[in-house]
């Protein structure tokens, strides 16, 4: 009966508490909603790409050999900690019937290692069959039974279409990393031929790359020794590249990872507000309830099911919260996500899975925050004795404030300003507690105008600062420095440029690409960690500031270099850090000719360095100089950034996202708490109409009081938004991507000024409820 009766009185206090119960439902669904949609999107394209590389059966380890032959492939077999060895051959394949090219790999129809999913058809059975990507396929309108024509090793293919397929392998596809970095599937797919045409391809049944499976609790590291030192020098060992290390696995795995970590963070942002209104609200119910309370513990109704009751309120607002925040965070944020990743991967189709321990985890740690701040407020009632509880509260203690003890500044205040700096002195906990979504609302907006304004920087700083340069033009082959150049009208400087693959001795070996030019050259320009710009020097290399983070490496360190190139026989030497940089887009090493003769090798050069005179057509011009034999690509600088911009406009919405969030905590946070302000003093607000105070001057005693607390919440907002902007930039990193963590004034500035906004279109919101406060009835004495 009794419990009945408090569920019906539950429901007549979540009527009369609406605008309360509203605001913490908001915000508790837009916790669920992040903390829900991102677990997800993280599990789901985990799952997916886990699945995908099981079904593919992907190798551990691949070797790359300049040739070997089954012979050598044999006596690799035997080495230990290998469990199965599957030769490949893999190369670059250009479309004679059309504009576009291919990777080229063999496979056998019963392939043990990096098996290909087979989206239609059938596997190719001879030398003139063939399989290619479903994306390219799609692309370029082709389907099964259709012929092309394809260039290998100076030799002219003409191959049918049985199938279509793709390559967890190749799931993220780039053909030239330094010229794109969003994959193009219309121009460059994959291609399979049966392993029976290597010999046609090749001449001779001779593969470059081994599929190797390791045998459990095998060592990498020894196998990759085997390779380099116990096969035959001929066969032209290059290197070894683990599964972790594969450019489309670890790029994958940089998403997973930064969803993944965002989920951490912001969500509980959204609980922890949750939490503080509730804790207000309930505070403010039971203090006017006392009179209930103490009528319900004289009538023998036991602590548990008064404190049952008031918990049975939080509840229902969290479990409202939560079935809405849960039902739009898996119908719409992985949507979004998915859509993306769509875009940049080959991957099964992405479904929701998961969900179910997700929207039960989300709601659980919501009603853990919302239990726990609703038993906090009421603890103190319930420990009072009925006798007590049916008296009004007695009034607080009024105390001075460090103003008021301000010799002589007091008195000359106005009378509406003393009224709110009381209050304030009076309220000390509540208006510490409201100040709570406004440092959500600043941290949050501060954290996604931070995001943009470093991806938007690190882009400008990459293209326009660093690299100066117009056009790379990529040598077809290595020549001797001086022997390539490339003059026209359009051509206001060259500088020659050396890019080679180097491992440095330190730690568990750090693969990096070195790229080397005159220390006078006017087409790389290095920024120092601290601002200032480094010209390349003669005494030392310049290496990235998160490498050298990374792996302990300071400047004057001396370091051990591998050159990994058989051209220059794999030759290690001894090099001097001389300097650190900023390098945002790729982690790269960087040394003048002059310096790395003095070490040791005398570098060809592969490649040229073309900065244009502003009129020039670029597009034209690396069109024309692609047509020399000896070029084999030219990169256009000004199309790399484009796709750098592309990839940076997802972070757009993630910033509106936030703007959304943040206005949402700062209207429910200062509308709730103002609310409860101005029920709380009626009776002042009733006197102060009746003594002839107009609307504006009323509302303002208002205004004032919630403008101080937006300000300390912005304080204190401004150090929580770059605790988590910090956070939040660290996640989203890849692993060749640097993001500098600074918090600039133009963020601050657009920070505060949002919140100042939210804050004002609250007080308009509040207006109507002075208005409607009834003066006779508040004026009547509660004695």
């Amino acid at each position: 009966m009794v419990i009945t009766k408090l569920l019906k009185k539950t429901l007549v206090d979540i009527k009369k508490t609406l605008v309360q119960f509203i605001a913490v439902v908001v915000v508790s669904a837009l916790g669920v909603m992040l903390l829900t949609g991102m677990g997800v999107v993280s599990g789901g394209l985990s799952e997916a790409v886990n699945e995908y590389y099981a079904e593919s059966n992907l190798a551990d380890m691949t070797a790359v050999f300049q040739g070997i032959d089954m012979d050598g492939i044999k006596k690799i077999e035997d080495f230990e900690g290998i469990e199965a060895v599957v030769p490949r051959l893999s190369v670059s394949a250009d479309r004679k019937d059309a504009d576009g090219s291919f990777l080229l790999k063999t496979i056998e129809n019963a392939q043990r290692l990096n098996k290909i999913v087979l989206k239609d058809g059938v596997f190719p059975k001879g030398e003139n069959e063939c399989l290619i990507s479903n994306s390219y396929a799609l692309e370029n309108n082709l389907m099964l039974e259709d012929a092309i024509k394809i260039s290998v090793n100076d030799k002219t293919l003409s191959l049918k279409i049985t199938g279509l397929a793709e390559s967890a392998e190749s799931a993220y596809l780039i053909k030239d990393a330094s010229k794109s970095i969003v994959p193009d599937h219309k121009s460059y797919g994959l291609l399979f031929i049966d392993k029976s045409a290597v010999i046609s391809i090749a001449g001779d049944e001779i593969y470059n790359e081994l599929l190797i499976k390791m045998s459990d609790g095998a060592s990498a590291d020894d196998i990759g020794y085997d390779m380099k030192h116990k096969t035959d020098s001929a066969y032209g060992f290059v290197e070894t590249v683990l599964k972790e290390d594969q450019s489309s696995y670890v790029k994958i795995q940089s998403d997973i990872d930064t969803v993944g970590s965002m989920s951490k963070i912001l969500p509980y942002v959204f609980f922890l507000v949750a939490a503080v209104i509730i804790f207000i609200s309930m505070s403010r119910m039971v203090q006017n309830e006392r009179g209930q309370i103490g009528i319900m513990k004289a009538l023998g109704v036991s602590k548990s099911v008064i404190r049952m009751h008031y918990i049975v309120y939080s509840v229902i607002e969290c479990i409202i919260g939560g079935i809405i925040g849960n039902v739009v965070g898996i119908l719409a944020i992985p949507g979004l996500f998915f859509d993306t990743y769509s875009s940049l991967y080959t991957l099964p189709e992405m479904k929701v899975m998961g969900w179910p321990a997700f929207a039960l985890a989300s709601v659980l740690f919501l009603l853990l925050f919302g239990i726990a701040a609703c038993f906090v407020s009421i603890r103190k009632s319930l420990s009072i004795v009925p006798a007590e509880c049916m008296r009004p509260s007695p009034p607080k203690k009024v105390k001075y404030g460090l103003i008021e003890r301000v010799p002589g500044l007091w008195a000359k205040l106005p009378f509406r300003t003393k009224i709110t700096l009381r209050n304030i002195s009076m309220n000390k906990g509540r208006v510490l507690l409201s100040s709570i979504g406004v440092i959500g609302c600043v941290g949050l907006l501060l954290c996604g105008f931070g995001l943009r304004e470093v991806t938007q920087n690190c882009i400008k700083s990459q293209f326009e600062e660093i690299q100066k340069y117009d056009l790379l033009v990529n040598f077809a082959a290595p020549f001797e420095r001086g022997e390539k150049n490339y003059t026209d009208n359009s051509v206001k400087h060259v500088d020659e440029i050396s890019l080679v693959g180097v491992t440095i001795q330190k730690n568990d070996g750090i693969r990096a690409s070195l790229y080397v030019l005159n220390s006078n050259n006017e087409s790389v320009r290095l920024i120092s960690h601290d601002g200032g710009q480094i010209l390349l020097p003669d005494d030392g290399i310049v290496v990235p500031h998160k490498l050298a983070e990374a792996n302990g490496i300071k400047k004057g360190d001396k370091l051990e270099a591998r050159v990994d190139s058989e051209l220059y026989g794999n030759k290690s030497i001894d090099v001097m850090v001389a300097s650190i940089s900023d390098m945002y887009i790729s982690q790269d090493i960087y040394a003048s000719y002059t310096y790395i003769k003095q070490a040791g090798i005398d570098l060809y050069a592969n490649g040229l360095c073309l900065t244009l005179n502003d009129a020039a057509d670029r597009n034209v011009l690396a069109d024309e100089i692609e047509e020399n034999d000896w070029v084999h690509s030219v990169t256009i600088k000004a199309e790399m950034r484009e796709q750098m911009e592309q990839l940076s406009e997802s972070t757009d919405l993630i910033v509106y996202i936030m703007i959304f969030m943040s206005a949402c905590l700062a209207l429910a946070v200062i509308f709730n708490i103002s609310s409860i302000n101005i029920f709380e003093r009626r009776r002042d607000i009733a006197t102060l109409k009746v003594l002839g105070y107009f609307k504006n001057e009323i509302n303002s005693l208002i205004y004032i009081e919630n403008f101080i607390v937006t300000l300390l919440g912005i304080l204190a907002g401004l150090m929580f938004g770059a605790f988590i902007f910090k956070e939040v930039l660290a996640a989203t990193e890849s692993k060749n991507m640097y993001f500098p963590f600074a918090v600039s004034a133009e963020m601050m500035i657009l920070s505060v000024a949002l919140t100042f906004l939210f804050a004002i279109v609250a007080n308009l919101m509040l207006r109507r409820k002075i208005q409607n406060i009834d003066m006779i009835g508040s004026l009547k004495s509660i004695e």
